[in-house]
């Protein structure tokens, strides 16, 4: 703008130009008179200078109150679809399909959306057979690995994650992990072990033919080892995740993800709603939200969608892994707020 006259410049260039800094000033609770000022001093005159904050004023406004529209029109379709989901009498109950047909596992679950629990997909792998926390100290506990600890002290662990990131001889963190229940040591997503220290621990992972391609990219593969009593808070994935049970066993509470409008999603995917203590009154909504379950054992996995709201507790000392090399499309843009 400084290269041509205020003057020669059309209204519309100043508002689009000017727009996110003059609401910037209204939100910190800058008065129209000196923003009028600041923009005097651009080369403005004083009746420019009104008009450029009034339009600019006018317009966010205008576009809030459509967003406010959309906003409650998008709301009562997906309310509509909770009164007719909950409509089924089997709508709490996750259902579950051993070896499962690829194409039967497409057509009804994975492309609709639907969460269920796949056994028998593990048998002929290697992790299955071996791995316990007393196998994995003996055979890796020399290497150094990182985990979560200190969970314990921070009520919003999850969130500040790195916070907690701590380097750990490994035999040292299965001493815990066999010690008693307790959420202040976790071993979670992308800890880098399997591709680092643990890599050896990957050739004990397998394909599932016509589900899940080889484990050739193991940043696909997150390996999750905790004591009974680990926890992590409701949130949802970007992308279609197979929560598979190597040892011991874990609870997943689970939300449909067309119920967001319910689960008071504040910030990376994260819910302040806890399922297992629920605060209706902080939270009134989530007393309407469509809540499922599923215990999955050792040999046991969890087909969870994109988008899926879940809230995991290790029942027992725990090894997991998460996957998400399937072989079908799996890539998505989620926005986090």
């Amino acid at each position: 703008m400084a290269e041509r006259a205020i003057s020669e410049i059309p209204m519309p260039e100043i508002v689009s130009t000017l727009a996110e800094r003059v609401i910037a000033r209204k939100v910190l609770g800058e008065s129209d008179a000196s923003l009028e000022t600041k923009l005097c001093r651009l080369g403005m005159d004083a009746k420019t200078a009104q008009e450029a904050i009034s339009q600019i004023v006018s317009e966010r406004l205008k576009s809030e109150a459509k967003l406010r529209r959309w906003r409650r029109h998008v709301e009562s379709l997906l309310h509509a679809h909770v009164v007719l989901r909950q409509l089924d009498p089997s709508v709490q109950v996750i259902p579950r399909l051993h070896k499962p047909d690829p194409e039967d596992f497409l057509c009804n679950y994975y492309s609709k959306g639907i969460p269920v629990v796949l056994t028998g997909i593990f048998d002929d792998w290697p992790a299955l057979a071996k791995w316990s926390p007393d196998y994995l100290k003996t055979r890796f506990g020399q290497f150094t690995v990182e985990a979560m600890l200190r969970r314990d002290s921070d009520k919003n662990y999850e969130l500040n994650k790195d916070e907690h990131k701590t380097k750990i001889n490994f035999d040292q963190f299965l001493d815990l992990v066999n010690g008693p229940p307790s959420n202040d040591s976790y071993m979670v997503a992308h800890n880098f072990s399997l591709p680092g220290p643990l890599l050896d621990m990957a050739q004990d992972i397998r394909e599932i033919p016509g589900l899940l391609r080889p484990p050739d990219n193991l940043t696909e593969i997150n390996l999750w080892i905790g004591p009974a009593g680990t926890v992590t808070p409701l949130h949802h994935d970007s992308s279609n995740v197979l929560l598979g049970q190597m040892w011991g066993e874990k609870q997943v509470i689970v939300y449909p993800w067309s119920e967001i409008h319910l689960l008071y999603n504040e910030v990376a995917g994260f819910s302040r709603f806890d399922p297992e203590n629920p605060d209706f009154s902080s939270y009134p909504l989530s007393r309407h939200a469509t809540q499922m379950r599923a215990t999955i054992s050792r040999g046991e996995a969890l087909f969870i969608p994109v988008g899926t709201w879940h809230h995991v507790r290790s029942l027992s000392a725990s090894i997991s892994l998460s996957m998400s090399q399937f072989v079908f499309p799996n890539q998505f843009v989620l926005y986090d707020p």
